[in-house]
Order: C-alpha cells, then sequence, then structure tokens
C-alpha cells in the first residue's frame, strides 16, 4: 500500500493524479475519468450517486484496483466500496441500486383503509358480554 500513500489531494479540491505512472484520475466540473495509459476505464457524473457506485463497483471488482484507492476516487468509504463488490459478487449488479434498506414505515395498513371501513367497524361494534369467573357455572 505504500505506492498510494502520496494521492492525497485536499479536500474538495479536483482530482487529477496518476497512480504508478499508469492510471490516471482527471475530474473536471464533477465529471470524473478514470484512465489506464489511454483506455478509459470508467467514466462517471459526482453529483449522480447511481454512477459512482457503478464506476466504483467497476474499478474495484472488473479491474482489480484496491479499495482504498477506489474509495478516494468516487470519496466513497473504503468499507461502502468493499460492500458494493461484494453485493455485486453475491448478488449481481442490479441489486447495488436497490433501495430496501430496513422496515418500511410503521402504519402501512392504516393508509389503506377508507373512512368507509373505518365507519362501519365503529357501528358494528358489539357490547360487551359479562364474564364470568373461573369457578362458576354456565347457566342452562
Amino acid at each position: 500500500m505504500e505506492l498510494f500513500d502520496d494521492i492525497k489531494p485536499a479536500p474538495g479540491s479536483p482530482l487529477d493524479f496518476h497512480i504508478n505512472g499508469k492510471i490516471s484520475v482527471r475530474e473536471e466540473s464533477g465529471s470524473v475519468e478514470v484512465k489506464y495509459g489511454f483506455l478509459p476505464l470508467a467514466k462517471f457524473t459526482r453529483s449522480d450517486w447511481a454512477e459512482v457506485y457503478q464506476a466504483a463497483v467497476t474499478l474495484a471488482d472488473d479491474y482489480q484496483i484496491p479499495y482504498v484507492t477506489v474509495a478516494m476516487i468516487c470519496r466513497l468509504d473504503r468499507n461502502t466500496v468493499s460492500k458494493l463488490a461484494q453485493t455485486k459478487r453475491l448478488l449481481g449488479l442490479r441489486y447495488i441500486f436497490a433501495n430496501d434498506k430496513g422496515r418500511r414505515r410503521r402504519g402501512r395498513s392504516l393508509m389503506r383503509l377508507s373512512r368507509s371501513s373505518i365507519k362501519r367497524s365503529k357501528t358494528s361494534r358489539r357490547s360487551p358480554m359479562p364474564r364470568s369467573s373461573p369457578g362458576s357455572k354456565k347457566p342452562e
């Protein structure tokens, strides 16, 4: 990892650097382009999170660039890049973009009830039955 330790741009500044003299990263007005020599590896817009995720997975999984370097290029956390690559390997690329994190909000079934069904449930209530004690006999 000592090859990549000297590449630390200032936060918020545009990226323009080379890794090992072969991989070049250039950022211009929010658009980032990653090349190996003259061969383009990935191109993405920084404001579109789907493009950033896809580029991170492409660089990390397909081109075998270390997670730390991909995280720096895409401005993500290295654990995020690792989880994205693992998700792609296990489930496929489409599950990276799925937004099914966590439970649905509470009370979802209450929204489906219409006013008429609520009125019906209020009018059809029965009066409570008197409870008998456990030792008493039932009337015959």
